[in-house]
């Protein structure tokens, strides 16, 4: 006589979506961003449901209201500049499984896209605004335009 157990129960397909960058403003709001979180999650057909579940990971981030936390597509509304994590967990039961994903929120579109990249500003651009134009070079040599320095003849003045 033979006895054996197989445990056919796959643990659910979880895809949290890809890394988002966004900026406050940026859907026409001052001072916020709404960010759709758009998971994917699937289970491997055996009887009965799956729980999903969205949860804010802890980082240096506030902590934000998560609508639709229990659907594969849910919402956030960011009002504060920083790097915020969210986990899509899916449970059938017996199995878990789980998928993260990135929002990173700056203040301006440049602001976003450095925090993203972790690439630094150009040292020529001065007000950090991902332009180097006029701008800048007011700011780096305007304050001081034809001010003397020579502290022992006063530029012969």
């Amino acid at each position: 006589m033979w006895s054996f157990y197989t445990d056919d129960n796959e643990p659910p397909v979880v895809d949290a979506g890809p890394d988002q960058a966004v900026w406050l403003g940026m859907d026409g709001i001052d001072g916020q961003v709404t960010v759709t979180l758009e998971g994917y999650t699937a289970d491997d057909g055996r009887p009965g449901p799956y729980v999903v579940l969205w949860t804010q990971d802890q980082t240096e981030a506030p902590p934000v209201g998560i609508v639709n936390a229990d659907q594969d597509v849910a919402t956030v509304t960011l009002t504060e500049r920083g790097v915020y994590a969210f986990t899509l967990t899916a449970d059938d039961g017996e199995k878990q499984a789980f998928d993260t994903v990135q929002v990173v929120v700056g203040d301006t579109p440049c602001d976003a896209s450095h925090m993203s990249s972790g690439q630094p500003y150009l040292p020529s651009d001065i007000n950090q605004d991902c332009i180097v134009n006029l701008e800048d070079f007011a700011l780096l040599f305007a304050q001081g335009w034809l001010s003397c320095t020579d502290m022992l003849t006063h530029c012969g003045l």
